[in-house]
């Protein structure tokens, strides 16, 4: 039995599927080109913003590049999922799955570091923060859901192709 049987409650899982892939595809470029953005301003920083600032350059530099790499995992990932759904290839949708998963992993575990660091996170960071994260695992669940039922069509198919060679 798969976890969701509609996505948003009205929208078919294959459907709901196509609209996580462009939520992912558009938080991905938003967040690889804010990076980006974020990179270039710490290159004008002056010397007593850098001795003020609670975390090295660095430090934020290092994560601002994995963040740019997360985005471009997302965005390989879910032009992947938008092929599976398409050519209705279910494997194909593992690599959106974890790629989300692993992302939201790296985010949570970055928001801790600067939590761990003493740095004051304004709520208008982790909020969006918290409900992108659950927008996500929703689309996780829509994804694993629309898994589940192309295994149960593909088990079906199956079944009828050798009840019809045994005709």
């Amino acid at each position: 039995m798969r976890w969701l049987s509609k996505c948003c409650c009205c929208i078919s899982l294959r459907t709901g599927s196509l609209v996580a892939c462009a939520w992912t595809l558009f938080t991905a470029v938003l967040m690889i080109s804010l990076q980006v953005i974020n990179i270039m301003s710490m290159e004008s920083l002056t010397s007593y913003q850098i001795k003020q600032g609670e975390i090295k350059v660095k430090s934020r530099t290092i994560l601002a590049s994995l963040e740019i790499v997360f985005g471009i995992v997302l965005a390989a990932a879910s032009l992947l999922l938008s092929i599976a759904i398409v050519k209705e290839r279910r494997k194909l949708l593992f690599p959106y799955v974890v790629g989300v998963l692993l992302y939201e992993i790296f985010d949570f575990s970055s928001l801790m570091f600067y939590f761990g660091k003493g740095v004051e996170i304004d709520s208008s960071v982790w909020i969006p923060d918290a409900v992108i994260l659950c927008i996500n695992m929703y689309c996780v669940l829509a994804v694993l859901s629309l898994y589940k039922e192309m295994t149960k069509k593909e088990r079906w198919t199956l079944i009828h192709q050798m009840d019809s060679i045994e005709s």
